[in-house]
């Protein structure tokens, strides 16, 4: 049952693999594209959202035994504004195809701590892939000793089988877990090109704790999009980052606004 989540372990490598849920949260700016064509690829679904803005991410979702197209897809844009020009201008039609278009509102994560050292992204997008479409996997070094595992499905059904069968082992190790707290995000435009995410660390580290901090880049090419989100530990060190600044980098002024789970001002926390 999908609401048993202490159940059997999942092993990775002979490890026990920890897994958490993360708080379900607004995504930021994408929209699920239904109804596709089934001659619509990646390319024409990008070729007709990137009149908008940046994306950074554009897919068709395809079945995994067949390689043929699920009929659906996903698009996701650098900031809101991005989004509510592609929502203002409809009907959308893709390959002769009228589509169906909704923004995505929910994200399902997994967060899966302490990996062993020779445990790779693949291997981690092998193992939890058995459970559903993976809208992402990656690992992050998050100390000189500590690797953090991210694993986001495209539905809650998902995610919750996945949940269901742990704990999780690797390489014979059981390693601790702890559940997701809340994350406040501020979104941050016009950044330069060389931008990394070590500035976007020094800039906004003196406001708090940072749980979360990447300059977006394009899948393909690696290229950075000019923007990145910041998340805090609170949401008050957030609603100050947001009304802070003015913030400059290598000459160029940022644009940072409040996630949309943040209140606009910090007279909210006085």
């Amino acid at each position: 049952m999908y609401n048993d989540v202490n159940s059997s372990p999942h092993y990775i490598d002979d490890t026990l693999v920890g897994v958490r849920l993360a708080e379900v949260r607004e995504k930021e700016f994408t929209l699920y594209v239904g109804k596709l064509s089934p001659n619509t690829t990646n390319e024409s679904l990008r070729n007709f959202y990137s009149r908008f803005g940046q994306l950074t991410q554009c897919n068709v979702k395809l079945d995994r035994q067949t390689g043929q197209s699920r009929g659906f897809g996903y698009v996701a844009f650098c900031s809101q504004e991005e989004l509510d020009s592609a929502l203002a201008v409809q009907p959308h039609v893709i390959d002769g195809t009228e589509v169906e278009i909704n923004y995505v509102t929910r994200e399902y994560d997994l967060f899966v701590t302490s990996l062993h050292p020779n445990i790779t992204e693949k291997e981690l997008n092998d193992f939890f892939s058995r459970y559903g479409e993976l809208r992402k996997c990656e690992i992050e070094e998050t100390s000189p000793v500590a690797r953090t595992g991210f694993v986001g499905f495209w539905s809650e059904k998902d995610l919750l089988q996945a949940l269901s069968d742990r704990p999780h082992i690797i390489n014979g190790q059981m390693v601790n877990t702890k559940q997701k707290g809340n994350e406040f995000s501020v979104f941050v435009g016009n950044l330069p090109s060389d931008a990394t995410d070590d500035s976007l660390s020094k800039i906004f580290s003196r406001y708090g704790k940072l749980v979360h901090w990447e300059v977006k880049r394009d899948r393909n090419t690696n290229r950075p999009l000019g923007c990145g989100f910041v998340s805090f530990e609170k949401a008050e060190q957030a609603v100050q980052a947001a009304n802070g600044g003015p913030y400059i980098l290598k000459g160029r002024t940022l644009r940072v606004k409040p996630g949309k789970s943040l209140p606009l001002s910090k007279k909210s926390f006085e």
